[in-house]
């Protein structure tokens, strides 16, 4: 009986990764595609109840695999707790951005661009920071590093834009000229190129190294140890993973109950508009 339940917590487990991967993929791909700037001011909200909820889940995966001599634990602990808060808070924000765009108003309109600059995340750039007057408001947006290129010289832009009653505003369409977007291309991967070219050459080293150990390199005999199969405790890296897997996924789940009561029973989004 408890070998019939350990296997049904198992196949649970991995479908309910498959679904938690799915959502995570969906959310950032729709994201992607549907969003061409967003609020650059996002905020914490909902953050505090997320780092207690991973937290405690992180806590409790980590003494049930490894108990809490090993230190194994501890670290699956911080890594954990700060790994799916970061990205359970991310594909919350994006997941709130996707349903107002959807339910609520947008408007077509001109503004005027008060600065366009490169954000850089440890001599990285990361993405553009875009600054425009929308209602009588400066607002900053995010954008990606290929639209620096594209509005850096520009005055004034026509998009289309909305306003969510939890993270700011987003954007869903910026209009361009026929020829702008491939030519801002041409010039980030220029850019790219000029700071990053190294990287290309140290990758086909290392294939290339790949590729001789492989193709010239001696097979290691098989031994009659290598034959035994042995069971092992699941790997270090491997219950990192999982953990954080289950955790998001809880916190995600937590966040669509919250939003389908709001929806449901309270009207709607009030706060949301043009």
């Amino acid at each position: 009986m408890i070998a019939y339940k350990k296997g049904l917590m198992k196949r649970f487990d991995t479908l309910f990764i498959i679904i938690v991967v799915t959502a995570f993929i969906v959310v950032y791909a729709v994201s992607y595609f549907m969003f061409d700037m967003l609020d650059a001011s996002i905020g914490y909200k909902y953050g505090t109840p997320i780092f207690i909820i991973s937290l405690v889940t992180a806590v409790y995966y980590a003494f049930k695999y490894y108990g809490p001599q090993k230190w194994e634990a501890y670290t699956i602990i911080v890594f954990v707790t700060a790994i799916t808060w970061a990205g359970t808070l991310s594909t919350i924000q994006k997941a709130s951005f996707i349903c107002d765009a959807i339910f609520n108003k947008q408007v077509d309109v001109i503004v005027p661009v008060v600065s366009v600059t490169k954000k850089f995340t440890k001599s990285s750039f990361s993405h553009t920071n875009v600054s425009i007057t929308y209602d009588n408001t400066e607002v900053k947006l995010e954008t990606s590093r290929t639209n620096f290129f594209l509005l850096q010289h520009k005055k004034e832009i026509r998009i289309i834009i909305g306003k969510t009653s939890d993270y700011g505003y987003y954007v869903t369409k910026l209009y361009t000229s026929p020829g702008e977007e491939s030519q801002a291309t041409l010039l980030y991967f220029k850019d790219w190129w000029h700071r990053n070219w190294f990287w290309p050459l140290l990758l086909g080293g290392f294939i290339l190294i790949i590729v001789l150990t492989v193709v010239f390199g001696k097979p290691k005999p098989v031994t009659l140890r290598d034959e035994i199969k042995v069971k092992k405790p699941m790997p270090f890296w491997k219950a990192m993973a999982l953990i954080m897997l289950i955790v998001f996924g809880l916190l995600l789940l937590a966040y669509l109950a919250v939003v389908a009561y709001v929806y449901l029973f309270k009207g709607g989004c009030q706060y949301c508009g043009g």
